[in-house]
């Protein structure tokens, strides 16, 4: 959905570059480029503060009860965010250029 609005923002920058000679694969490229660009940024700042929140959370829990708990991105969490960046790198292969 964000993405979507985003491509409508820009919308006007991508009708001036094409105005200025710009190729409809290069429009492509950078449309494609951007979405992969805020995809990536996305899935490492929801890990990073996911991770910080369960951080600030475990510690409430450790103070209050005495549980102590070490939260940490594991070798699952990590795959998610390659995999996901993957497909966002698929889906772009079938854009058209």
């Amino acid at each position: 959905m964000l993405l979507v609005t985003l491509i409508g923002l820009r919308r006007r920058r991508y009708v001036i570059l094409r105005a200025l000679g710009a190729t409809r694969s290069y429009i492509a490229l950078v449309v494609g480029l951007s979405a992969t660009l805020l995809m990536t940024a996305g899935c490492g700042l929801g890990l990073v503060l996911g991770w910080g929140g369960s951080l600030l959370v475990s510690k409430i829990i450790a103070g209050q009860t005495g549980l102590a708990m070490n939260p940490q991105p594991g070798v699952e969490e990590l795959g998610l965010v390659g995999l996901m960046i993957a497909l966002a790198l698929y889906a772009r292969s079938f854009w058209p250029s």
